[in-house]
């Protein structure tokens, strides 16, 4: 899977769960917050997704097997465009947590595929219980293509914004 690192550089984003990444917040890789180690989500993220990996209330609960894995795969990937095929360890037995890292491994697939471009990065919640999987989309093409689709592309009148001191957003059309 290929994805951004926070300064641009192409690596490969592993399977959760992993260490946390870093950004810089006051020129330090994390800061300590309350007695607890955190880092910065950088940059212009659209989206976090939160893909649990312990329960400090049940230390048994991601090691319990999942109730209809294949039904809570086909709720959670619709197989549009013939994504979201459950993987052959997604069967009776499969473990909380195993279940995740597979829906982990089919939702990061998809979304930086060429058909997506999404940009992908993992971050280590602040209690360690759970990876967050930040997406961004910074191709201008790709955005004003998505808005497009959407029907979210929005023409302002740059006069609009002179009251308020404030540089208009987009461009006047």
């Amino acid at each position: 899977l290929s994805c951004m690192a926070p300064k641009g550089s192409p690596r490969q984003l592993e399977s959760m769960p992993a260490d946390a990444e870093t950004g810089t917040l006051l020129n330090k890789d994390a800061i300590t917050l309350m007695g607890l180690r955190v880092t910065p989500v950088t940059g212009n993220v659209h989206f976090v997704f939160v893909f649990k990996i312990k329960d400090h209330g049940d230390p048994t609960a991601m090691t319990k097997e999942v109730e209809n894995p294949e039904g809570l795969w086909k709720g959670v990937f619709r197989g549009v465009e013939g994504t979201g095929k459950a993987p052959p360890e997604v069967k009776k037995g499969i473990t909380q947590l195993n279940f995740n890292a597979a829906v982990w491994k089919e939702f990061t697939d998809i979304l930086s595929s060429k058909h997506c471009g999404f940009e992908c990065q993992k971050r280590e919640s602040i209690d360690g219980d759970e990876v967050l999987l930040t997406v961004t989309l910074s191709d201008p093409q790709a955005l004003a293509e998505l808005a497009d689709f959407e029907g979210f592309r929005a023409k302002l009148k740059p006069d609009a914004y002179k009251g308020a001191h404030v540089e208009c957003p987009t461009d006047y059309a």
